[in-house]
């Protein structure tokens, strides 16, 4: 055999070689290249496209980002009447002549058609998403609230519950009281409830209702209370002194809606910016003439 023989051999036995060298260096073999690209820059397409949409509208809310500023926020607010709250007097004077007098006249009743407490706070405004937030999941067992009636005035005045939550209706009167609810959506709860028991009769609701629903008392007409029915925790019931607190909102912007008995709706979208790990404060005035029902 010839040298030239020789090298011809020795170069197919080197090629094979060859060309496995070259493919893992990256010079050639088709999809090497690509492969490598791919995992390489989808990652960082990815992100860049998650804070384009981080951003959102309505009850939608944004992704939070870091851990810095993470999670949650609440919505800390108050609500003030601007200019001079009305003199309104009492829905029965004390020492009256009424049914039941030893307990619903021992001292007068108030008008609780506008509270205003100091400083011009509204009491018993309610301010709450219509709907939940999406992907909102709720947790934990609900906590039984109480709903009373004492001197022939329910206590409290105006009250947040959530759907599957138990009620507890309460008398603390030697006199019976008779509490009706003025359902929308929900089964009829029209109960008389014993003088001073204080076990109470359980009242449970299983739809939200589209606005605050009033309860009555049908043995002492002037008796009157608004509870608001929903299906998620992200509502309030504004305090003695305006103030309210909505807690653990998903950071975002969301449209609030804001009820008084003798207005009806205030606000039906009412634009509220969440950052994570903040109190976002929200401070809202309304003047007496926007009470049109008193």
């Amino acid at each position: 055999m010839n040298d030239s023989s020789l090298k011809k051999i020795a170069f197919l036995v080197l090629l094979p070689v060859l060309v496995i060298g070259l493919c893992l260096t990256g010079a050639g073999c088709g999809g090497g290249v690509d492969a490598v690209t791919t995992v390489t820059l989808k990652p960082a397409e990815l992100e860049s496209d998650g804070a384009k949409e981080s951003g959102s509208g309505g009850d939608k809310p944004t992704k939070s980002g870091g851990a810095a500023g993470s999670g949650p926020g609440n919505l800390v607010g108050r609500f003030i009447l601007d200019g001079a709250a009305p003199n309104l007097s009492p829905l029965i004077a004390k020492g009256a002549s009424v049914k039941d007098a030893e307990y619903c006249s021992a001292e007068a009743v108030p008008n609780q058609s506008l509270v205003v407490g100091e400083g011009g706070g509204i009491a018993n405004m309610f301010i709450y998403l219509d709907k939940a937030p999406k992907g909102f999941t709720p947790e934990g067992i609900l906590a039984e609230l109480v709903f009373d009636q004492k001197n022939c005035t329910f206590v409290p005045h105006g009250l947040v519950v959530q759907v599957g939550q138990t009620v507890l209706v309460k008398n603390a009167d030697g006199a019976a009281h008779n509490t009706n609810m003025k359902v929308v959506r929900n089964k009829s709860f029209n109960q008389v409830v014993n003088g001073n028991d204080r076990n109470g009769v359980p009242l449970i609701y299983e739809k939200p209702e589209p606005a605050p629903i009033k309860a009555a008392c049908d043995f002492h007409a002037w008796m009157g209370a608004y509870q608001l029915v929903i299906d998620h925790p992200f509502a309030a019931c504004s305090k003695a002194d305006g103030t309210f607190e909505i807690k653990n909102l998903p950071a975002g912007e969301y449209k609030f809606r804001v009820w008084h008995e003798s207005a009806g709706l205030l606000e039906r979208s009412l634009k509220v910016k969440i950052e994570a790990g903040k109190d976002n404060k929200l401070e809202q005035s309304y003047s007496v003439g926007s009470f049109t029902k008193l």
